[in-house]
């Protein structure tokens, strides 16, 4: 219940809440076997589905141009927007689901 609470708090205040797995090695599956581990997807939602279009090499820079730096901002605010929609988890780099674990019978 206090999980619940908790995502909506920071729903309301437009807070990002990340948790999550990292399933990239070798091997392992796509998406994780929730069902399996007991537990009961509650949110989910993409990480830079359009901020990525700029190489993070450029903006890994001490000091970014202005139009860069006006273009990326523009995206961060498109990515918030975009994050909890199907497309903007389609087109994530990474997909991040919050979960809670399910009651056992």
């Amino acid at each position: 219940e206090k999980l619940y609470q908790i995502v909506e708090l920071t729903q309301r205040l437009d807070l990002p809440l990340n948790v999550g797995t990292e399933m990239n090695s070798f091997g392992q599956r796509l998406i994780d076997d929730f069902e399996a581990a007991g537990l009961q997807p509650v949110r989910a939602w993409g990480l830079h589905s359009v901020t990525n279009v700029i190489p993070s090499t450029l903006l890994h820079r001490p000091r970014l141009p202005r139009g860069l730096a006006g273009l990326y901002r523009a995206l961060c605010r498109l990515d918030r927007r975009l994050a909890p929609t199907a497309p903007g988890r389609a087109l994530a780099n990474s997909t991040v689901v919050l979960a809670v674990r399910q009651p056992t019978a």
